[in-house]
């Protein structure tokens, strides 16, 4: 095995642990519910931009009762703001908006976001820019989060629709939860990266020695044994993952397990035959400078 080659497949792991450094953001946790809206409810937001509409639509919905039609005529980006939620107390933890989207001749992009006013009258915004409809879409999940530090409360918060061209959405199942910044736990969303990461770093440096010391016959034990453990650990991430998809954890969860997992075990599976064919030629060719000397 060349320098070169193995160098490669140390900057793809240490770059695939980086990746899954920042996970998506997948299917909605509720956690703890703190406003929800339905068809029946009234838009509560009044002033829409000029161009939107917003209309209860009765025959098109994600959960085959009502659902909110908007519909925009401008070609300039807007916030569509729908619905005030009051979130005075709270703080340190996450807030999380959801709801389900469907789209039709929707130029540009259309979004969720979430604007959080504070006392002094600054707002901040949280736009699922990862998981936007174009064009015709069906309905699709969507989420997007607002991390709140100790000390930051606002006073409310604006949830709506972003449009950037004409277009029309409808939005259902609206909602906002709360969820504690949990730490200590690797299944959590903010924390479901770490192994994978370290994984990668850890192949990236196993790849740069082993590049360098199988072709000299040193280290073998150890080049091995480590090489040996982290194919393993690549093969209990791949289950992990699948459980975790099968216990209903988001998207953001058991994405990095499963994605690490998958390309971990292709990787080194492919890589350890040839480290140790790099050892029987180091050993060869030392056998060979004996019988010669």
């Amino acid at each position: 095995m060349n320098f070169s080659y193995v160098f490669y497949i140390a900057v793809t792991l240490t770059c695939t642990g980086f990746l899954t450094a920042t996970p998506p953001l997948g299917a909605e946790d509720q956690g703890s519910l703190l406003a929800e809206f339905t068809a029946d409810d009234p838009v509560a937001v009044s002033g829409l931009p000029e161009g939107v509409t917003v209309m209860l639509e009765p025959e098109t919905s994600a959960d085959g009762q009502k659902s909110w039609r908007l519909t925009y005529s401008g070609n300039e980006p807007v916030f569509a703001a729908l619905f005030e939620v009051p979130l005075a107390g709270i703080e340190n933890g996450q807030l999380q908006y959801s709801a389900r989207l469907r789209s039709r001749q929707v130029s540009g992009r259309a979004y969720l976001e979430m604007r959080c006013v504070f006392p002094d009258g600054k707002s901040y915004f949280a736009k699922a820019l990862n998981e936007t409809l174009t064009g015709d879409r069906d309905w699709m999940p969507t989420s997007t989060p607002f991390f709140l530090k100790k000390g930051e409360s606002p006073e409310k918060a604006m949830l709506g629709v972003c449009l950037e061209g004409p277009g029309t959405v409808w939005i259902d199942q609206v909602r906002l939860s709360r969820q504690s910044l949990r730490v200590g736990n690797p299944f959590t969303m903010r924390l479901a990266w770490i192994p994978g990461m370290m994984l990668g770093m850890l192949g990236g440096i196993y790849g740069a020695f082993a590049g360098f010391l199988a072709p000299r016959g040193r280290g073998r034990a150890w080049v091995l044994g480590l090489g040996i453990f982290l194919d393993g650990a690549c093969f209990l991430m791949l289950p992990a993952g699948i459980v975790l998809f099968a216990g209903g954890y988001s998207f953001g969860v058991w994405y990095p397990w499963l994605l690490t997992g998958a390309i971990g075990v292709l990787v080194f599976t492919s890589v350890l035959p040839v480290i140790f064919k790099r050892y029987r030629e180091a050993e060869l060719r030392r056998m060979d400078a004996l019988d010669l000397s």
